[in-house]
Order: C-alpha cells, then structure tokens, then sequence
C-alpha cells in the first residue's frame, strides 16, 4: 500500500528552498560580517574576555561529577551561561551607545544648498540683518532630548531582536544539557541505592 503524502513535510522542503539567505553579491558581503559586529558567534573557547569566566562557573560545579561525559557536559554549561551573560552585556552596550549620541538636525544649508541659503542670507542683510547671518543657516541645531531618545529606541530595536535571538538559543542549549546532567545524577545515585539501600532519597 502506498503511504499517504507527506503535504506539511512537502511544504517545508518548498519553503527551504525559498530562505537560502542573501543572493546578491552585497548582500552576503554584508551577512558574512554579521558575527564580527558583536562578536557573539564566536565560541566561549576562542573568546578570551569569557573563557576565564566560564573556567570559574566550570569549577564551581564539576565537583558534583566523575565521569567524562558529565565533566564535558558541565564545561558546555559553563559555556552557555557565559554566551548569554555576554549577549546582556552586548545588549546593555547596545543600549548606552544608542542613547549617548548627541544628535543634530540637518543645516539649512544641507537641506537647501548653499546658492539658496547664501541669497536668502544677502537678502536679511539687505534688510539690515548681521553679516554673520549665513552661520544660521550653516550650523546644525541639537536636537531635543525627546527626539533624540526616539531616535536611539528606532535605531536600537534591531539590534535587540538579533541580540534576543542569541539569548534564546543559548538558553534552549543549556536548558537540554541541564536536563541531561539532572538525568545523569538521578542514575548515578539509583546505582548508589541499590549498593546501598540505606542511604536516603536525592533530591533535585
């Protein structure tokens, strides 16, 4: 008998194919220097600003096993757990970099041309206006604090997207090999028992 269609799997393989990433040459020019930005695609391992800080987590909780799978278990741990402490702190630099630029509007000069701005300028001095009237027109005005911090929230908001999508998956990494070393001391201490069944329950 023949199997019936797979239509969602199908449908998948078709979508697969239509998300391949950039096509232009630009645009991988572009995709292949997102890691650098941040640098958070870099392994724990090769980052020396957290390899240390992972080396201590790694330390702090070793001690509870024995064999090499849970020691190499541990060490990932470690290593998730520095992945999503440095996606915060990329976050938090994120943030204060957006709000610390001073902004400015667009000079009327910019905005204009200088051709214009110079004979409106001649015609205010016509009128009886200071020769230095052109620096008003040249000269870039801050911009309010209101605007500006909605500016740095636009700006910013793409960012936290990429940074939030890094967050998760270390996350989502560290939360499986937890439950692997939680089923691997639950085994361990149900062969302790049955050495010795007088020793009490674990607890975790």
């Amino acid at each position: 008998m023949n199997a019936p269609p797979n239509r969602k799997g199908d449908a998948n393989k078709r979508n697969a194919q239509k998300s391949t990433g950039p096509r232009t040459a630009s645009g991988k020019v572009r995709s292949s220097q997102n890691a650098r930005r941040h640098g958070l695609a870099t392994p724990i391992s090769c980052d020396p600003t957290w390899k240390e800080t992972s080396t201590a987590i790694y330390n702090q909780i070793v001690d509870l096993f024995f064999t090499d799978e849970q020691k190499a278990l541990c060490l990932r741990v470690a290593e998730r757990q520095c992945e999503i402490l440095r996606t915060r702190k990329a976050r938090q630099a994120a943030i204060e970099q957006a709000f610390s630029k001073r902004r400015y509007t667009p000079s009327l000069v910019d905005l204009l041309g200088e051709p214009l701005c110079r004979w409106m300028a001649n015609a205010e001095m016509a009128r009886g206006r200071s020769a230095e009237t052109m620096d008003h027109y040249s000269t870039p005005k801050l911009k309010s604090e209101p605007e500006s911090n909605c500016i740095a929230v636009s700006e910013v908001i793409g960012d936290m997207n990429r940074l939030d999508r890094y967050e998760r998956r270390a996350h989502s990494a560290m939360r499986k090999d937890l439950g692997r070393l939680k089923k691997m001391l639950f085994e361990q201490h149900s062969v302790s028992r049955e050495a010795n069944p007088t020793k009490g329950k674990i607890k975790l």
